[in-house]
Parts: structure tokens; C-alpha cells; sequence
């Protein structure tokens, strides 16, 4: 599988469900990506759409491409929301984030009328689980809260960084990468890991989609 062709493919089935005088969620990632030069396109040939971004990158690449961004609190609803995952099991759970704009990602799909999320093929996965886990913490005392995550969990866990700086998210938060094994019951995580104090989001997404594309490279 060319997983760059599937992809394409699948952003562009997603933009088939885009219609004039929509607000238009913008995820993060590659596959949002690989969808938004047609969609600036289309935009182009007469296409009137409002689009709200996700994140500091997407921001920038549809600026790059002329597309046209409204601030979340500037709209009353998003008609539409397209978003890629970093895994999606037979029950729709999903791990996504790890891209990290997990947390912009979760409070503008939690606002549209209809999610749809696309993958390519080697997204799909029988039990989530056997990759990072990204936790979004405030930086104050970020360690102990850390340290709390990893009690949780019962593994080491482990700041992200980039060479010796650790990484901020857009909102000046930080990411915990936390390795994790199969996850049979990824709500029941989600609820324990978010009542840790200065825990604001994680990378798991439960009852959000409405449509899943999967691409075919």
C-alpha cells in the first residue's frame, strides 16, 4: 500500500461531503494536510466556506494555500469536521495526538455537527494500544503530574522533547508520551488519566466519529 496515495484519497472523499456555506473543521496531521490543496481549489473555483483550524500548523499551511481561517469563538457551531487518527479500533475508539494539537482537536470536533475522520488502512487496528499515548499537562509542576500519570499506568512515562527542549503545545502546554499496551477499555483510561490534577486532555477519542473514510493507496 502507498500510504501517501491512501491518504490523498481519503481526504478527497472527505471533501465530497463539503458544502457551500459550511464552517469547516480542520484537523491536524498529514492527512488533513494531503486534502487542503483541493480543498483551496475548490475554494477557488467558488466554493464559500469558513474554516476554523485545529492548530498552529494547520493555520500555517492553509495560509500558505490562500485559505481563508476564522478564530472557534468567532462561529457558533462547525457544520463539519475532517480530522485524521493515529489509530481507530473496531469500535471507533481512537488514539490521535500525537501530531500534538490533541487537545485543539478534541474541543473543535466536540463543537461540530458531524466528524468525520480519515485514516489509511494500517490505522485500523484491532485493540488500540502498543504506541504512545500523548497526555497533554500544564507545564506548572509538570513532573509531578507526570509521575502521577505513571503510577496510573504502572510504566515509565516521559516528557516530549525536542532535542533538550522540552515541546510546547500551541497552548503552552506539555505532552507525556506514555508507552502503553493493549487498551481493552480506552474510556475507563481516559476518565482515570484526566482526574489527575493539571491533566487538561489525552489522545483518546471515544464517540466522536460519524464517518470513518478509509483510504486505499
Amino acid at each position: 500500500m502507498d500510504v501517501e496515495l491512501a491518504k490523498r484519497a481519503a481526504a478527497e472523499k472527505a471533501l465530497t461531503y463539503v458544502q457551500s456555506g459550511m464552517v469547516l473543521g480542520l484537523g491536524t496531521g498529514s492527512t488533513v494536510e494531503a486534502g487542503l490543496e483541493n480543498l483551496a481549489r475548490l475554494i477557488a473555483e467558488g466554493l464559500r466556506i469558513t474554516c476554523v483550524s485545529s492548530s498552529a500548523r494547520t493555520t500555517q499551511r492553509a495560509q500558505q494555500l490562500g485559505i481563508t481561517l476564522a478564530e472557534l469563538d468567532s462561529v457558533q457551531i462547525i457544520d463539519l469536521s475532517i480530522d485524521g487518527a493515529d489509530q481507530v479500533d473496531p469500535y471507533y475508539a481512537m488514539i490521535k495526538g500525537r501530531g500534538g494539537a490533541l487537545l485543539r482537536e478534541k474541543i473543535l470536533a466536540s463543537h461540530a455537527r458531524r466528524r468525520i475522520f480519515v485514516v489509511d488502512r494500517s490505522k485500523q487496528v484491532p485493540v488500540l494500544g502498543h504506541i504512545d499515548l500523548p497526555v497533554e499537562v500544564v507545564s506548572y509542576g509538570w513532573s509531578h503530574t507526570a509521575a502521577r500519570i505513571a503510577k496510573c499506568l504502572g510504566s515509565e512515562v516521559r516528557v516530549r522533547r525536542d532535542g533538550d527542549a522540552i515541546v510546547a503545545t500551541d497552548n503552552s502546554n506539555y505532552l507525556i508520551d506514555c508507552p502503553i499496551g493493549g487498551l481493552r477499555d480506552p474510556e475507563a483510561l481516559d476518565h482515570a488519566l484526566r482526574s489527575i490534577p493539571g491533566v487538561v486532555g489525552t489522545g483518546i477519542f471515544v464517540d466522536m466519529i460519524d464517518i470513518l473514510i478509509v483510504g486505499d493507496g
